[in-house]
């Protein structure tokens, strides 16, 4: 609602400054009232407009959409446990309470009006039904229904207000009132909404007065009746009141020369503006379905780039296909971004000041200070965090258990005595299937045997420790999608050949690994197909047919990817370099 209630606000603001500019000073009455009217539906329909399938046809307006979802669209922030009331909260409550007491005063004038309507004498004069007012209130008409006091006025001055009333409701000028009333009910926040009602009031009174003068009547009899008339004080703001000010402007309408034929073309300038409105607000849908509808679109940023490093396997990745694949294939991960906090003490309780605090797979970090404090800013919740100090063993702990804080216990180093079965969770060089992540998708993809009935599909997390030797051993679910299937991938986890081992600190060691494997009804393709159904655009320019990614980019170069997929499986995949 805040953001159809934006697009409303800017579209609005936009074509009405382009109305001031363009039309302020011609005597069009009928066409300046008709594009008023266009103003506010083009800027209550634009938002629901919807050309995404042309932005999302061509590489340049997707790769607007991205640049917009990146530096205009406002980072959103989720933070465990915060306060019960934002300042969001408090701009809603606001803005209600305020639209509140303006729709309330509509109302009461209405309910002014339709009780005059029916108090008030009824009379025919010369074929036109006026309520009669017994009061000094000046002249009005609200719709059917014209209010005046006959009282010191004459024969002629009479005619002049029946005739400009009954403009008004002939042509049903009090819809255009209560439109202009409803947007600055609505809008109330937006000067623009309140001058615009000014402007639609004032043409109306043109529009009035150009068929007063049109019966033939006096020019300046009838502006020295406005001016008698100028001390009477209007009964209400949204009825169409005989004496609206400024009179000046009146005036100066009536004496002005009237504009050229040839004028109206300018006109035409509108429709230009209206699309281009359209394009920016279809620009910014897409952009928000690139960052919001994870099912159908991965996005990678800077905020979100250690997350899809990382997968959910919490290991480093070893190419730009690991990337997009682990972007396409665990789009379902619906990860927050929060930050974090917390304390690194060893086994006594003191505090331990340089503790590298780090996110695994990546060299994203903080260190802790003298009391041991460390925090570290826009990180995704499912990320691993690991804490490394000389002397002592690492530790790690998943993100978003450390939202409120964490304490964090080192414990000394032991591993000269049993440093040989120690099973390490980060190394400097973790442990690779044969061939890499595209052949450990072909093996998944050759010998897990899913139940042909299976109507569900996802991914049972697996954790093993790769030995020395690359062998397997200790596979566990540690994330169980179905348990009737998790058997399945735990047989397909112990019959992998060896791996190349994990490194730490120049030495081979045993390391604890974690994949996700597909299973039930998922659809797996071999590493040739996914190449085949990729289609990658690298800053703009089309990766040509055949040509390896991985040999012209490094996972370090990105700066973003998106991901997009269609119902035939296949893919398009913008990157975005540092270069």
């Amino acid at each position: 609602m805040a953001i159809y209630l934006l697009k409303v606000n800017l579209a609005m603001m936009l074509l009405y400054g382009f109305y001031r500019l363009m039309t302020n000073r011609d005597t069009f009455f009928a066409l300046r009232r008709a594009t008023l009217w266009a103003i506010y539906i083009i800027a209550l329909t634009i938002p629901f407009l919807n050309i995404e399938y042309w932005i999302k046809d061509s590489d340049t307006t997707v790769s607007m959409a991205n640049s917009y979802a990146k530096s205009i669209l406002p980072t959103m922030m989720t933070y465990a446990n915060g306060p019960s009331v934002t300042w969001k909260d408090f701009i809603l409550y606001v803005y209600i309470s305020v639209a509140t007491i303006l729709l309330i005063n509509f109302f009461w004038q209405l309910g002014v009006i339709v009780y005059m309507a029916y108090k008030h004498k009824k009379v025919n004069l010369n074929g036109t039904m006026l309520r009669i007012l017994k009061s000094k209130d000046g002249p009005f008409s609200f719709f059917k229904w014209i209010f005046l006091n006959k009282e010191g006025l004459s024969d002629e001055e009479l005619n002049e207000i029946i005739i400009h009333e009954r403009t008004h409701v002939n042509q049903w000028h009090s819809l255009d009132s209560i439109l202009s009333e409803m947007f600055c009910i609505f809008c109330w926040f937006n000067p623009f909404a309140w001058l615009m009602k000014r402007d639609v009031r004032i043409n109306l009174e043109f529009l009035a007065d150009e068929c007063v003068l049109a019966e033939g009547n006096a020019r300046k009899a009838y502006q020295y009746h406005l001016l008698g008339l100028a001390y009477h004080s209007p009964k209400t703001d949204i009825a169409n009141n005989f004496n609206v000010l400024p009179l000046k402007k009146r005036i100066k309408m009536m004496n002005k020369r009237r504009t050229k034929e040839i004028a109206k073309t300018k006109y035409l300038l509108f429709a230009p503006l209206a699309a281009a409105l359209l394009f920016v607000s279809n620009i910014d849908t897409v952009a928000r379905s690139l960052s919001e509808k994870i099912p159908e679109i991965a996005k990678i940023s800077n905020a979100t780039k250690g997350l899809l490093e990382s997968g959910v396997t919490g290991n480093k990745v070893q190419s730009v296909a690991d990337l997009v694949n682990n972007a396409v294939e665990n789009q379902a991960q619906d990860a927050k971004i929060i930050n974090i906090k917390g304390t690194v003490v060893d086994e006594s309780g003191k505090p331990i000041q340089g503790a590298l605090v780090i996110i695994n797979g990546i060299k994203k970090g903080s260190v802790s200070d003298t009391k041991g404090n460390f925090s570290l800013n826009e990180v995704s919740d499912d990320n691993t965090i690991v804490v490394e100090y000389v002397g002592f063993d690492d530790m790690t702990f998943r993100a978003g258990d450390a939202a409120n804080g964490i304490k964090i216990t080192l414990k000394k180093d032991n591993s000269d005595s049993n440093g040989e079965d120690k099973v390490y969770e980060t190394v400097d060089k973790f442990p690779s299937f044969p061939g890499g992540s595209d052949k450990l998708s072909d093996y998944f993809a050759k010998n897990i045997k899913n139940p042909e009935n299976s109507t569900k599909g996802g991914f049972t997390i697996v954790a093993f420790t790769v030995n020395k030797d690359g062998s397997i051993s200790g596979a566990h679910v540690v994330r169980s999608f179905d348990p009737e299937l998790d058997s399945e991938a735990l047989k397909v986890i112990n019959s992998m050949p060896n791996w190349e081992p994990g490194i730490k600190k120049g030495k081979v060691v045993r390391t604890l690994f974690t994949v996700p494997v597909p299973v039930g009804n998922v659809k797996l393709q071999s590493s040739e197909e996914r190449k085949k159904n990729y289609t990658y655009i690298i800053d703009g320019k089309e990766l040509p047919e055949g040509q390896d990614i991985n040999d012209i980019l490094k996972p370090s170069e990105i700066k973003s990817i998106i991901v997009m997929k269609s119902e035939d499986g296949k893919a398009k995949v913008y990157v975005k370099t540092y270069k």
